[in-house]
């Protein structure tokens, strides 16, 4: 028993010794950590996406598709999945840090040959039985803090998990959104092809009855042929891609694309909502995908710690008992017990520089996340700051073809009567028309172009300018 005093003294030697869990200051490496000009130490949000934000567009149907992605996403189901792993990961992180016990139990029935000297058999032992039960603890105190600092690695990996979840989740519903406001604007570029179709078929119409009256050539019979069979081809391919988008919002709902569908309507822009004047760059601070990445810089540093605890001693302690006898009957009598109970130091001597270079692998992956951090953050400025300009030069892109649109159908219409005045030939006609076509289609791929640019800069903005109301 002159062990008891020498592992009571390891034990508490071990509490003081273990660091408090706490989680790690921002980037994990904040006394080494210069925060270069224009940059802030950042707080990553704790709070989830903001809900329902794609309610501001006033789309009923959009409403509806987008409660679905969560729910039945395959790709959200992986990262979900994911999130759990790392959170039983947590949990075998966790468990290093009490003992662990093992119970073994077991029977055997032998018989050993006595034999010569000369290796011959002598006589035979009677077969005997041999029944023992064993039962083993062991434990090792953190005593350099490399246990907990492996815990706080998988909690920040865990946390950095349903940062990655919530990150995917906010890509789908963006996706969503955009591919619904590009189907839709498919369906006026439809809509837009199916008129013009309709109209250039009685343009060939009243330019047969003019070439049968006379008045017209047989080269402006086939012009106008020629115009209808191109805008029926635009309309197959616009088609195409409104099947397409509808494909892909299918998948995105986790639906077979056969079995979904999404009716036609004519366009109508959404309202959309005002920008604000500045937005501040603490929204940023709640995009799960600039989260993610800090919390891995703190999984990191806490790895790093446990690598350099490795260049100390590792302690165990080790505690057994149990019974062994040939005599079932008296199997678990006292007399037939053992025990045994000591500490064992661990400490490595040569490892040919193996520690030194674990070490600097664990810097660099610390170096390599931190690199990826600020590379994230830069990136989400330049999504905010690219969508914003987008929108800012539609809006005057979208006037400007607008008014061409308008004088295109001006255009047309002179040209038009200057034809059936007989003062120009057919080219003249065709040419307006198309360039109507050309300008109303520019107006609908502009609807779509700034449906797209909101939505990114939502994205962008981790689900709106909206500041979180403080409790």
């Amino acid at each position: 028993m002159k062990l008891l005093p020498v592992t009571l003294v390891l034990l508490l030697a071990a509490c003081a010794g273990a660091p408090v869990l706490q989680r790690p200051t921002p980037l994990g490496v904040a006394p080494a950590w210069h925060v270069p000009e224009g940059f802030k130490l950042a707080q990553p949000g704790t709070a989830r996406l903001p809900p329902d934000w794609w309610r501001a567009y006033g789309d009923a149907l959009l409403d509806e598709l987008e409660q679905a992605v969560a729910p039945a996403n395959q790709t959200l189901a992986q990262a979900d999945a994911q999130y759990r792993q790392a959170l039983a990961a947590v949990g075998t992180a966790r468990a290093s840090l009490y003992p662990g016990a093992t119970l073994n139990a077991g029977a055997a029935r032998s018989q050993q040959p006595i034999l010569t000297n000369g290796g011959g058999l002598a006589a035979s032992q009677p077969a005997s039985n041999l029944y023992t039960l064993t039962g083993q603890v062991s434990w090792e105190p953190d005593l350099w803090g490399a246990i907990h600092a492996n815990v706080s690695s998988a909690e920040a990996s865990a946390e950095a998990s349903l940062d990655a979840r919530d990150a995917m989740l906010l890509s789908l519903q963006a996706q969503l959104a955009v591919d619904y406001f590009q189907l839709r604007t498919s369906d006026a570029s439809i809509q837009l092809l199916d008129a013009t179709a309709a109209s250039y078929r009685r343009s060939l119409d009243i330019t047969r009855v003019r070439q049968q009256g006379g008045v017209a050539t047989r080269a402006d019979v086939t012009q106008a042929d020629t115009q209808l069979q191109g805008v029926l081809a635009q309309l197959a391919d616009a088609r195409i891609t409104r099947a397409t988008l509808e494909h892909a919002i299918a998948i995105l709902l986790g639906r077979s694309p056969s079995e979904f569908s999404i009716a036609a309507l004519a366009w109508q822009a959404p309202a959309w909502p005002a920008l604000p004047i500045a937005l501040p760059s603490t929204l940023l601070e709640r995009r799960p995908d600039i989260a993610n990445a800090e919390r891995q810089v703190d999984a990191a540093a806490a790895k790093l710690v446990t690598t350099r605890a490795a260049f100390f001693p590792v302690l165990n302690l080790n505690a057994s008992t149990g019974f062994e006898s040939r005599s079932l009957a008296n199997w678990l009598s006292l007399p037939k017990s053992f025990w045994s109970i000591g500490p064992q130091l661990t400490q490595y001597l040569f490892d040919a520089g193996a520690h030194v270079d674990a070490e600097n692998q664990a810097v660099a992956v610390v170096d390599q996340a931190t690199a990826n951090y600020r590379e994230v953050v830069l990136e989400s400025f330049q999504a905010v700051e690219d969508n914003l300009a987008t929108l800012q030069w539609l809006d005057e892109e979208q006037q400007r073809q607008q008014a061409a649109a308008a004088s295109a159908g001006i255009t047309l219409d002179i040209v038009t009567r200057q034809y059936q005045a007989g003062t120009v030939d057919y080219l003249n006609v065709i040419t307006a028309e198309a360039a109507l076509l050309s300008s109303q289609s520019a107006v609908i791929a502009l609807e779509g172009r700034r449906a797209a640019a909101h939505v990114q800069l939502i994205k962008a903005l981790g689900g709106g300018w909206q500041l979180a109301e403080k409790p």
